[in-house]
């Protein structure tokens, strides 16, 4: 066996236990695609500075390295974070063969050379080729917008094609940004990938979701941010984490397996709509309650259907809206097999939330 053959089996036998993946649509004859669950974001490590200027990031490879080690061979980028040389240097140091990493990345800064974009990227990943190419902020928008499905509904005119993914900011608090944008886009074959979404519990850390999440994570014995990312998969998005801690990561792939009840998640649901955010309520650095939801008893460690939660409202302005957009699902499932029933859902009803 020559140097070259052993480094290929070496690497062979470094490519770790890998996520789930959600199938890709496939338009014309391209090849059936899937796109790992989980993807390790680069977006907190940007450097601004112009794409490839600057020192190298040596504690930014190390982490990429300890992601791809993980198994986390989902790899998110863009040409405004300056982070895709690291991301090629680690990729590099781990051995990890190409065809076992997935690698996507974004064009922000030069929009008028989109294929010099491409090539710079993939110079500084030392890839021949990307996964996922995303255009950041594509609006044909004559005029700014707050609808989501407005600026969707723009670029469709303007591009013709269905975009295969989309990145989203997303979590809890953000339900009332949604109303049936995700599910509409996943009718039309549009795959969303999430980010920032423990700003739930990171930036409105003293408001009952978070003693809410303590105690589900009693009784399911994961971490809270987990129990998150398990709500999210359920819903059939790729989760978009930048976890550092070597223990979250190895939790990140355990995620998948978190088999929350569907009640459980429901609640999640109603608990982020019953609270306005700071995108629409005066108090733009706070969240105000919209309406109540009334506590679950957590003291047997288990949820029965008798105890799923009651909305109490606070004024007739909210009361036509409570409830709206939730998803009901009877049966305990984790990430898998709400596909087809969300379709469903949104063929009888495309204004629900998936």
């Amino acid at each position: 066996m020559n140097v070259a053959d052993m480094l290929s089996s070496a690497a062979h036998s470094l490519v770790p236990k890998q996520l789930p993946a959600w199938p890709l649509r496939c338009d014309d004859l391209q090849l059936p695609r899937r796109i790992p669950v989980i993807a390790f974001g680069t977006a907190p490590f940007s450097v601004d500075t112009a794409p490839g200027v600057g020192a190298i990031n040596r504690d930014l490879i190390r982490i990429c390295s300890r992601a791809i080690d993980a198994g986390l061979l989902h790899i998110d980028s863009s040409d405004s974070y300056n982070t895709e040389r690291e991301i090629g240097y680690a990729i590099r140091e781990t051995l990890i063969p190409r065809d076992d990493l997935y690698l996507s990345s974004k064009a922000q800064l030069d929009w008028d050379h989109i294929e010099d974009s491409i090539d710079r990227t993939l110079g500084h990943l030392g890839v021949k080729c990307l996964d996922l190419y995303l255009l950041t902020i594509p609006s044909g928008a004559p005029r700014p917008s707050k609808e989501q499905s407005e600026e969707f509904d723009w670029v469709l005119e303007c591009a013709g094609i269905t975009p295969i993914a989309n990145q989203l900011h997303f979590h809890d608090y953000l339900m009332h940004r949604d109303k049936g944008f995700v599910s509409a886009m996943q009718l039309l074959g549009c795959q969303i990938m999430v980010f920032d979404i423990l700003n739930t519990v990171r930036k409105f850390r003293r408001y009952p979701f978070d003693q809410l999440l303590d105690k589900m994570a009693r009784k399911y014995d994961a971490p809270r941010q987990n129990l998150l990312y398990s709500w999210v998969l359920s819903r059939d998005l790729v989760v978009i984490t930048s976890d550092q801690d070597p223990h979250g990561m190895d939790w990140l792939m355990r995620t998948p397996n978190i088999r929350m009840l569907a009640h459980d998640r429901e609640y999640l649901a109603m608990f982020g709509l019953s609270y306005l955010g700071p995108w629409w309520n005066p108090r733009k650095d706070d969240i105000i309650p919209q309406y109540i939801v009334k506590p679950l008893d957590f003291g047997s460690g288990t949820l029965s259907g008798s105890n799923l939660p009651s909305v109490t409202s606070e004024d007739s302005a909210v009361k036509d809206s409570k409830g709206k957009g939730l998803a009901v699902d009877d049966e305990e499932q984790g990430t898998g097999g709400r596909r087809a029933e969300a379709s469903r859902q949104g063929q009888r009803n495309p204004s629900r939330q998936p």
